[in-house]
Protein backbone atom coordinates (compact mmCIF):
# COMPACT_ATOMS: atom_id res chain seq x y z
CA UNK A 1 0.00 0.00 0.00
CA UNK A 2 1.41 3.59 -1.08
CA UNK A 3 0.84 6.47 1.28
CA UNK A 4 -0.53 9.40 -0.55
CA UNK A 5 0.46 13.32 0.26
CA UNK A 6 -1.24 16.42 -0.68
CA UNK A 7 0.82 19.78 -0.99
CA UNK A 8 1.25 21.95 1.39
CA UNK A 9 1.19 24.70 -0.41
CA UNK A 10 -1.77 25.46 -3.30
CA UNK A 11 -1.30 24.79 -6.72
CA UNK A 12 0.57 26.56 -9.21
CA UNK A 13 -1.35 28.36 -11.17
CA UNK A 14 1.46 28.96 -13.91
CA UNK A 15 2.11 32.42 -13.31
CA UNK A 16 5.72 33.33 -12.34
CA UNK A 17 6.18 35.99 -9.79
CA UNK A 18 7.89 38.88 -11.12
CA UNK A 19 11.73 38.76 -11.46
CA UNK A 20 13.96 40.84 -9.24
CA UNK A 21 16.08 43.31 -10.99
CA UNK A 22 19.59 43.73 -10.09
CA UNK A 23 23.13 44.94 -11.97
CA UNK A 24 26.43 43.96 -11.18
CA UNK A 25 28.82 46.80 -10.78
CA UNK A 26 31.34 47.36 -13.65
CA UNK A 27 28.09 46.25 -16.08
CA UNK A 28 24.74 48.15 -17.47
CA UNK A 29 23.41 44.75 -17.99
CA UNK A 30 20.08 44.33 -16.15
CA UNK A 31 19.92 41.37 -14.91
CA UNK A 32 16.62 39.57 -13.40
CA UNK A 33 16.64 36.84 -10.66
CA UNK A 34 13.55 34.99 -8.91
CA UNK A 35 12.96 34.46 -5.17
CA UNK A 36 14.08 30.60 -4.36
CA UNK A 37 10.61 28.40 -4.00
CA UNK A 38 10.66 26.40 -0.59
CA UNK A 39 12.11 23.40 -2.13
CA UNK A 40 15.53 25.59 -3.54
CA UNK A 41 15.16 26.84 0.48
CA UNK A 42 15.11 23.39 1.89
CA UNK A 43 18.22 22.60 -0.64
CA UNK A 44 20.22 25.50 0.42
CA UNK A 45 19.29 24.86 4.07
CA UNK A 46 20.49 21.43 4.52
CA UNK A 47 23.83 23.10 3.31
CA UNK A 48 24.53 23.32 6.69
CA UNK A 49 24.16 19.32 7.35
CA UNK A 50 27.33 17.21 7.82
CA UNK A 51 28.51 14.64 5.61
CA UNK A 52 28.43 16.29 1.86
CA UNK A 53 31.79 16.92 0.24
CA UNK A 54 32.42 20.30 -0.81
CA UNK A 55 32.31 19.40 -4.50
CA UNK A 56 28.57 18.67 -3.09
CA UNK A 57 28.14 21.65 -1.55
CA UNK A 58 29.04 23.59 -4.67
CA UNK A 59 27.16 21.96 -7.02
CA UNK A 60 24.00 22.40 -4.60
CA UNK A 61 24.60 26.07 -4.46
CA UNK A 62 24.99 26.36 -8.25
CA UNK A 63 22.18 24.34 -9.54
CA UNK A 64 19.80 26.33 -7.17
CA UNK A 65 21.74 29.89 -8.15
CA UNK A 66 20.83 28.83 -11.93
CA UNK A 67 17.57 27.49 -11.56
CA UNK A 68 16.67 31.05 -9.88
CA UNK A 69 18.25 33.40 -12.77
CA UNK A 70 16.08 34.71 -15.73
CA UNK A 71 17.12 32.79 -18.68
CA UNK A 72 18.65 35.67 -20.15
CA UNK A 73 20.57 37.09 -16.92
CA UNK A 74 21.96 33.04 -16.67
CA UNK A 75 23.39 33.27 -20.29
CA UNK A 76 25.11 36.45 -19.22
CA UNK A 77 26.11 35.05 -15.88
CA UNK A 78 27.47 32.23 -17.42
CA UNK A 79 29.51 34.00 -20.05
CA UNK A 80 31.06 35.96 -17.18
CA UNK A 81 31.88 32.72 -15.02
CA UNK A 82 33.85 31.55 -18.32
CA UNK A 83 36.15 34.49 -19.05
CA UNK A 84 38.68 33.99 -16.79
CA UNK A 85 39.83 37.93 -17.32
CA UNK A 86 36.31 38.34 -15.71
CA UNK A 87 36.30 38.89 -11.91
CA UNK A 88 32.75 37.76 -11.13
CA UNK A 89 33.08 34.82 -9.18
CA UNK A 90 32.10 32.28 -6.44
CA UNK A 91 31.79 35.05 -3.91
CA UNK A 92 29.38 36.82 -6.41
CA UNK A 93 27.17 34.05 -6.67
CA UNK A 94 27.25 33.23 -2.78
CA UNK A 95 26.31 36.82 -2.09
CA UNK A 96 23.09 36.82 -4.64
CA UNK A 97 22.07 33.87 -3.08
CA UNK A 98 22.09 35.53 0.19
CA UNK A 99 20.47 38.35 -0.96
CA UNK A 100 18.03 36.14 -2.41
CA UNK A 101 17.42 34.42 0.69
CA UNK A 102 17.12 37.44 2.69
CA UNK A 103 14.37 38.92 0.20
CA UNK A 104 12.39 35.82 0.10
CA UNK A 105 12.43 36.02 4.28
CA UNK A 106 11.25 39.15 4.17
CA UNK A 107 7.95 37.86 1.65
CA UNK A 108 6.58 35.13 3.60
CA UNK A 109 3.83 33.69 0.97
CA UNK A 110 1.51 31.84 3.50
CA UNK A 111 0.64 32.22 7.21
CA UNK A 112 2.55 30.62 9.82
CA UNK A 113 1.13 26.91 11.10
CA UNK A 114 1.38 28.55 14.31
CA UNK A 115 -1.14 31.47 13.74
CA UNK A 116 -4.99 30.15 14.16
CA UNK A 117 -7.82 32.34 14.13
CA UNK A 118 -9.52 33.26 16.97
CA UNK A 119 -12.63 31.24 17.94
CA UNK A 120 -15.61 32.94 18.32
CA UNK A 121 -17.23 32.28 21.71
CA UNK A 122 -20.50 30.87 22.40
CA UNK A 123 -20.65 31.81 26.24
CA UNK A 124 -21.97 35.35 28.00
CA UNK A 125 -19.59 38.10 27.91
CA UNK A 126 -18.43 39.18 31.26
CA UNK A 127 -19.84 42.73 32.77
CA UNK A 128 -17.69 43.15 35.30
CA UNK A 129 -15.27 45.96 35.03
CA UNK A 130 -11.32 45.44 34.51
CA UNK A 131 -9.25 46.13 37.41
CA UNK A 132 -7.00 48.93 36.98
CA UNK A 133 -3.22 47.57 37.61
CA UNK A 134 -1.47 49.65 39.96
CA UNK A 135 1.43 52.57 39.32
CA UNK A 136 4.74 52.66 41.10
CA UNK A 137 7.17 55.42 41.48
CA UNK A 138 10.67 54.61 40.66
CA UNK A 139 12.79 56.38 43.42
CA UNK A 140 15.68 56.85 41.61
CA UNK A 141 16.95 60.23 40.49
CA UNK A 142 15.79 61.28 37.45
CA UNK A 143 18.90 61.41 35.08
CA UNK A 144 19.77 65.35 34.04
CA UNK A 145 19.72 66.16 30.34
CA UNK A 146 23.04 66.55 28.61
CA UNK A 147 21.62 69.16 26.30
Amino acid sequence: MSKSFALAAAEATGAVEDALPFQMEGSDDQLYAYLPGEGQLLLLLGLAGPGQSPQELAQTVLDVFWGLMEPETAGILRRRLNDRNDSFGVADVMNIVQWLIEEASARPTQSSFASTPSRTTSGQRSTATARQRASTRSRSPRPASAT
